[in-house]
């Protein structure tokens, strides 16, 4: 289940928001699966937590490690999902120096009194073999890492072997043999609530998706009076006229 709300929410009566910042390199970076996760939650009557997606394609443990005041503890969130270690094993990362980047960053989780969920990675196409040996080091660490610490994991690189022995590769990997498809971000949508203790919840089939907060969802465009760049005074003066005129202004 999620983590439990910290001890000043039952003292105040103030509800704090849910807030899972999804960490990791191109598996998360702009994919599915965070937002699966939320939507089965949603689905299913759970509490909905806000997700904030913090993966960078190229990105490495240790890169992450360095970004983590910048994209994870300015959100305060309320629970950190760590997937990391694909790009390193390409860049053929030793175990020592990764392990020492995962190990930091759990540290500073907490220190700050985070919950941290540990995913293990995903699998390579067979052009990249030389990749997955090294990414099974890091796996066998992580698994042993997250059983010495208490954390818990998400088993992401059993679901996939088992799928890719079932099903083959090209059914839950895009082209390149790096990247999951539809199927394969499903997948870890499904390792990630197993872990998070929603093992009947059903990953959903099919993404639905809402406006972000902040969108405008209506706007409209309109010359300029006067052929100069408009500046902050300039702009303050249209909405003027408009609320003059019993316009809402709607964006400009």
């Amino acid at each position: 289940m999620l983590p439990k709300l910290p001890a000043r929410a039952v003292e105040t009566g103030q509800p704090i928001l849910q807030r899972i910042v999804f960490l990791g390199d191109s598996i998360t970076d702009g994919h599915t699966y965070p937002l699966l996760v939320q939507q089965a939650l949603r689905a299913a009557g759970q509490p909905v937590p806000v997700v904030i997606n913090a993966g960078i394609g190229g990105d490495t443990a240790k890169g992450i490690s360095a970004r983590l005041e910048r994209d994870v503890l300015f959100y305060k969130p309320t629970l950190v999902t760590l997937s990391a270690g694909i790009n390193d094993a390409l860049q053929d990362v030793p175990l020592a120096e990764y392990s020492l980047s995962i190990t930091a960053i759990a540290d500073r989780l907490r220190a700050a009194k985070i919950p941290l969920l540990i995913l293990t990675t995903t699998i390579y196409s067979a052009k990249h073999a030389a990749g997955e040996k090294r990414a099974d080091e890091y796996n066998a660490w992580l698994r042993t890492f997250a059983a010495v610490r208490g954390l818990k994991i998400a088993e992401v690189n059993a679901l996939f072997t088992k799928t890719r022995a079932e099903k083959g590769e090209t059914f839950i990997m895009e082209t390149d043999g790096v990247h999951p498809n539809w199927e394969g971000q499903h997948l870890i949508a499904r390792a990630v609530l197993d872990a998070l203790g929603y093992p009947d919840l059903a990953a959903p089939r099919q993404l639905k998706l809402s406006v972000m907060p902040g969108v405008l969802p209506v706007w409209r465009m309109r010359v300029a009076t006067e052929d100069k760049p408009l500046d902050a005074e300039a702009v303050q003066k249209i909405m003027q006229d408009d609320s003059a005129q019993g316009q809402a202004p709607k964006g400009q």
